[in-house]
């Protein structure tokens, strides 16, 4: 076998070399090695936020403290207001995991709804009016607007927790014209008789225990509308479920819904409304495309927990 040789230039070159030579730079030159190349460039965000907060690689700026101020005996309950916000174009589901440390037994943590704004109911009682119910974080207001004319208008809410219904009270506004005032009163209905009863005034619409009953606006003997706000405390606080009905007034004498016996006076055997204040969430939760979803985080101390620092830690995770 032998190499036949190729004179180039005055040299002699191998006749197998130069045809590789030929071939890789066939190749080099006349071959694709893609078709094209499509790039893309993405700022990612973060699409469910907790209270607004964006998460960095250790989370400590997505991390929102409960702060419980005070010492925490046995028997307390402490709730806190959150919100998950979904800035996605789809839904999502995430889950609300919790651990605690040292040995938790005897914390109970809990999640509720805020129920947002309810109503509003139309027509209520003997009179039409318009009314709505709001969660405001540490209060439930009503709002309430009265369609049907009359000469007097007044406004009077009875409410009782479910686990102490022999005790309700009633908040309710009437209108004071020889004064040029609208006068607040709460009357407890547990006493007989209760109109007999003295009540305790509120001036100005400022009650006792954080409960404000006042028209809107200005004085003036014709105002249909009225607020009316109440500490979530006094109703058994966040989770618990508490009875109420509400009378509207065009007449001095007012009129009142059919079942109640004797104008309001108690015991109350049957309520117009029932509420809870805040559904408790069971995982997973499901947060709409844009829906923005407030929430409460409770801590429920046993009356025998043992005296210890305890770290209490919920993580919103994706399901």
């Amino acid at each position: 076998m032998f190499s036949k040789k190729v004179t180039i230039f005055g040299r002699q070159v191998s006749a197998v070399l130069l045809a590789l030579v030929a071939i890789s730079g066939l190749a080099s030159a006349g071959l694709l090695t893609i078709y094209g190349r499509i790039t893309a460039t993405v700022a990612a965000q973060q699409a469910i936020k907790l209270d607004g907060t964006v998460c960095n690689n250790e989370y400590s700026t997505c991390t929102v403290s409960d702060y419980i101020t005070e010492l925490a005996p046995g028997g307390e309950k402490f709730c806190f207001e959150h919100h998950l916000k979904n800035d996605a174009s789809i839904s999502a589901n995430v889950n609300l995991n919790n651990i605690c440390a040292p040995d938790c037994t005897g914390i109970t943590i809990a999640y509720y709804n805020s129920f947002g704004t309810e109503g509003p109911w139309h027509s209520y009682g003997d009179v039409n009016a318009t009314i709505t119910k709001e969660d405001l974080s540490e209060y439930i207001k009503w709002t309430v607007h009265i369609n049907t004319e009359g000469p007097h208008y007044g406004v009077g809410l009875v409410l009782a927790n479910l686990e102490d219904q022999q005790h309700p009270f009633q908040i309710w506004m009437n209108n004071q014209p020889q004064n040029q005032v609208w006068q607040t009163q709460i009357l407890h209905l547990n006493e007989v008789p209760c109109w007999n009863a003295v009540p305790v005034l509120c001036p100005s619409g400022v009650c006792p225990n954080g409960i404000t009953a006042t028209p809107i606006g200005p004085y003036d003997p014709t105002n249909k509308d009225f607020t009316i706000t109440v500490p979530k405390s006094l109703l058994g606080g966040i989770g618990a479920t508490f009875k109420w009905a509400m009378h509207v007034e065009t007449t001095n004498q007012g009129y009142y819904p059919s079942t109640w016996p004797n104008d309001w006076c108690g015991p109350i055997s049957e309520y117009e409304q029932e509420s809870t204040i805040g559904t408790q969430i069971s995982n997973p939760l499901t947060l709409q495309s844009s829906e923005l979803k407030d929430f409460y985080t409770c801590y429920n101390f046993a009356i025998n927990i043992k005296p210890d620092t305890y770290t209490i830690t919920t993580d919103i995770v994706p399901v």
